[in-house]
């Protein structure tokens, strides 16, 4: 077993982000949002939600079945909008900060939607900010607006990506850790290929040397 991977099993546990640390981000993120006047955040990024959240699933591969997470102003509790076939996936996530509940939907895109605009409520909302990006087309952002501006005529609703980077950019020394060793795999991996480069190499015979040394590595 490359050493890099022994590395990472004897590493595992420190690895891993605490519940009371996905509590902090999810404080700060409040914060925020009383900074910006902000009445609700709605986050659909998988990076988002999973650093703030810890929660874990393959079904990100899936864009017809997103996920949400939705932070009210004048709630303590956060909402996960999953599919309901996640609800053992969702119980058995120990990494999960308290106040984090699972809101079920059942079909696809629609359904998703719908479920968001259920958890904001009928509250007056006026400022509602959302992750949204061109990285988050085909996973219901736009079914999404849609669904806001029909339910919250008078909410303005904000783009929300600069509010959450300067929270995601504090990591833990254990996740300092991690990107260490991983991009130490990464940049010895390239240097390794790069000088046993020889001319008249392709790049698809470099790309494959490349993903060969890195699976060696421990990648």
């Amino acid at each position: 077993m490359p050493a890099p991977l022994i590395e990472v099993r004897h590493m595992s546990d420190r690895l891993l982000v605490r519940s009371d640390e996905y509590a902090r981000r999810i404080d700060a993120l409040r914060k925020c949002m009383a900074e910006q006047s902000l009445d609700a955040f709605v986050i659909s990024d998988q990076d988002h939600f999973e650093d703030f959240t810890g929660y874990k699933s393959l079904f990100w591969i899936s864009k017809a079945r997103p996920y949400f997470l939705v932070v009210l102003k004048e709630s303590d509790t956060v909402m996960v909008v999953a599919a309901a076939a996640e609800a053992k996936t969702f119980s058995q996530t120990p990494e999960l900060p308290a106040g984090v509940m699972h809101r079920q939907y059942s079909g696809f895109i629609e359904g998703a939607v719908d479920k968001v605009v259920e958890v904001l409520g009928q509250a007056d909302l006026r400022r509602i900010a959302l992750d949204y990006g061109f990285e988050s087309f085909g996973l219901g952002s736009l079914s999404l607006l849609d669904k806001l501006n029909a339910q919250f005529r008078a909410a303005q609703l904000l783009e929300g990506a600069d509010f959450i980077w300067p929270i995601r950019m504090i990591k833990t020394p254990a996740e300092i850790a991690q990107k260490r060793l991983t991009l130490g795999i990464a940049h010895g991996a390239f240097h390794h290929c790069l000088n046993n480069l020889t001319l008249g190499t392709t790049e698809k015979r470099f790309a494959k040397a490349l993903t060969l040394e890195l699976t060696e590595r421990g990648a």
